[in-house]
């Protein structure tokens, strides 16, 4: 599997590549190529159930800030951590930048391409932003692994294809520049927003679980107006 790096182009290259080029090419304010055409190969033999993408293998609109309107319909590959678009019967990687957001309308769902941490390894993709704000921000990390089939107990009995699985979502709390892992313990959780005495009680009366997407949101929504 190979990618193509592009290189940044002067405002004349841009221009005469985007007048000769695939019309779903799209160029962003700042004169950077954020679709890129490194063919992906998509076919390698191996046949596995399922599929790696975390909203379906559906492509969708969106809308990416400050970036023209004419994007094409993309899907997020929760195995490979990579966007995808089509061109033709060809499948193509996005060009990973840096805090680069994409919205998916009709989902009601944003990513966030950005450098992060987990458990002390970092990562550089794509997270689900479900509370954006400058002093707590919170993301989900999506992860679709490959499983492999069972091998038949006898020559009878026939092998299982490997297929894909969804992974546990990881929480993740954007705090400055740092990122923490959420934890489900209250006291623990509290550690993260400096020990205040409202959260832990708040948690408390609100029966806040913090196992639930839509509770943890809530939480640090409240966090934020602190």
């Amino acid at each position: 599997m190979k990618k193509i790096t592009l290189l940044t182009l002067s405002l004349f290259s841009i221009l005469t590549f985007a007048q000769t080029g695939s019309d779903n090419m799209a160029i962003s304010a700042q004169g950077e190529m954020f679709f890129m055409m490194g063919k992906k190969n998509i076919s390698n033999g191996e046949v596995i159930d399922g599929v790696p993408y975390a909203n379906g293998a559906e492509f969708v609109k969106v809308q990416i800030p400050n970036y023209n309107k004419s994007t094409p319909e993309l899907r997020y590959n929760a195995n490979k951590d990579e966007m995808e678009f089509k061109n033709g019967n060809d499948i193509y990687y996005v060009n990973k930048q840096p805090q680069i957001r994409i919205d998916f309308l009709s989902l009601k769902k944003s990513y966030e391409c950005l450098n992060y941490s987990i458990n002390d390894k970092n990562y550089f993709g794509y997270l689900v932003i479900l509370v954006d704000n400058a002093k707590y921000s919170l993301y989900k990390k999506e992860f679709i692994e490959i499983i492999k089939g069972e091998k038949g107990s006898n020559p009878f009995v026939t092998d299982q294809n490997d297929f894909y699985s969804p992974v546990k979502n990881q929480y993740l709390l954007k705090k400055g520049n740092q990122f923490f892992r959420i934890s489900k313990n209250t006291k623990e959780l509290v550690k993260l927003f400096d020990n205040n005495p409202f959260h832990e009680s708040y948690i408390k009366s609100n029966k806040i679980d913090l196992s639930k997407e839509n509770d943890l949101i809530k939480f640090v929504k409240f966090a934020n107006e602190q």
